[in-house]
């Protein structure tokens, strides 16, 4: 993918799309997304972005919001399991470890962690985690919520993936993101319920959002404007 780099706001990645008429601009994990009519020159790109430069600093600072900031002596609960953050009183190297629902975190003193690496360490234990508990967590739940309201799918597997948070094939196999876990119960189970009416109703028209709303006790409405708002914290 194409990209160059901003001073001020980053990483900026140009995705060319032979639909596109207009530019967008979108925040992800590690910078923003441009989406451009296939055709663009890199001025016009240049030139699109600094003239909305303003607002991607706002959508930046939207992302962040929320986001928990990594630092010293953090204890913290992550989905269902907790983060600590110590510092070493000796040595220069970072070490991880994971037992009895803890993620134990050691730096070395006076560690930096507004630096991007420290960041990216520390998020990168946090995944493995959360991709660990997942494993076992989400099929089970997707064959309990199944059950729940007369659903038969045929397979389930977890994905890695960050863009799509679940996923229903016309031969019944659901897939769903390892992201997941860092919703809250209500928001996770209302996207498992989402492709669990794919099985029935494979587009979005008003039969799917009918059943959908019928899964979640009339709630479709609400918990889909909260989904949207949700910022998650790593």
């Amino acid at each position: 993918m194409e990209y160059f780099t901003d001073s001020e706001l980053g990483t900026v990645y140009i995705k060319r799309n032979s639909q596109a008429r207009k530019y967008i601009f979108r925040a992800s994990s590690d910078g923003i997304i441009m989406t451009v009519p296939k055709y663009s020159t890199n001025e016009n790109i240049k030139d699109a972005f600094n003239k909305t430069r303003s607002k991607l600093g706002k959508l930046i600072t939207a992302k962040d919001k929320g986001k928990i900031r990594f630092q010293k002596d953090l204890d913290i609960e992550i989905s269902d399991f907790r983060l600590c953050i110590n510092e070493s009183n000796y040595g220069n190297t970072f070490t991880v470890s994971f037992s009895n629902g803890i993620l134990s975190v050691i730096t070395p003193q006076n560690t930096d962690y507004s630096d991007p690496r420290v960041t990216e360490f520390i998020n990168s234990a946090i995944e493995k985690v959360l991709k660990y508990r997942a494993k076992s967590y989400l099929p089970q739940r997707l064959k309990f919520l199944a059950e729940k309201v007369g659903a038969r799918y045929k397979s389930c597997s977890v994905s890695y993936g960050k863009q799509r948070l679940g996923r229903c094939d016309s031969n019944k196999n659901i897939l769903l993101s390892y992201r997941l876990m860092l919703l809250p119960p209500y928001l996770a189970d209302y996207i498992i319920l989402h492709e669990l009416a794919h099985l029935k109703e494979m587009n979005h028209g008003d039969r799917f959002h009918a059943l959908l709303d019928q899964y979640c006790g009339g709630n479709n409405k609400l918990y889909n404007k909260h989904l949207k708002a949700f910022i998650y914290p790593v």
